[in-house]
């Protein structure tokens, strides 16, 4: 703890105060896949993390939110993923049942409400669940899986760092003014 009127305090005291606001990314790839992370914090009193996953990977949601537990005690953390498909492109599939549903309840609001029915599918194809990635399998997730663990440490490594320096800051701030107010 940083005393008043404590003009040079150790490093260990320094390094208690941490701001709560901070950001830190990471990118890596291997033979298959780019991995990039994104992880933003703000002030919270509680931990609470918002993960955004490729809809492929939502399964690692738990997983990613345990790693970032290990390193954040609070403030509201959000977790951007993002994974492409090296070398290849990423082969989609469309759910024609999602689709037909869809066009089904257009077509029976467009008949209850004073307005034409649709003409085209195209603006279905943005709805969740119409789109889908094909290329990623269980094990193929699960091979994944180190480079994505991976890939969030040195995300949150340099989440801590940022938030280390803005804490560095506050502190010499505060040594500033306990000094004018002594």
């Amino acid at each position: 703890m940083i005393a008043v009127g404590d003009a040079h305090p150790t490093r260990e005291e320094a390094a208690v105060l941490l701001s709560m606001t901070g950001f830190g990314d990471a990118r890596s790839a291997n033979e298959r896949l780019s991995v990039s992370i994104e992880v933003r914090s703000v002030n919270n009193r509680y931990l609470k993390i918002n993960s955004k996953l490729p809809d492929a990977f939502a399964r690692l949601e738990s997983e990613l939110e345990k790693i970032v537990r290990e390193t954040i005690a609070r403030g509201t953390v959000s977790v951007a993923v993002r994974i492409g498909r090296v070398g290849a492109s990423t082969d989609f599939a469309l759910n024609k049942e999602a689709i037909e549903d869809y066009w089904h309840q257009l077509s029976e609001a467009a008949q209850s409400l004073p307005v034409s029915t649709p003409k085209d599918i195209a603006g279905l194809l943005a709805l969740p669940g119409v789109v889908t990635e094909r290329f990623i399998d269980d094990d193929d997730r699960a091979a994944d899986l180190p480079l994505v663990h991976a890939t969030l440490k040195e995300a949150l490594a340099k989440l801590n760092q940022f938030r280390e320096a803005e804490g560095e800051s506050l502190a010499a701030a505060l040594r500033t003014n306990c000094a004018i107010i002594g």
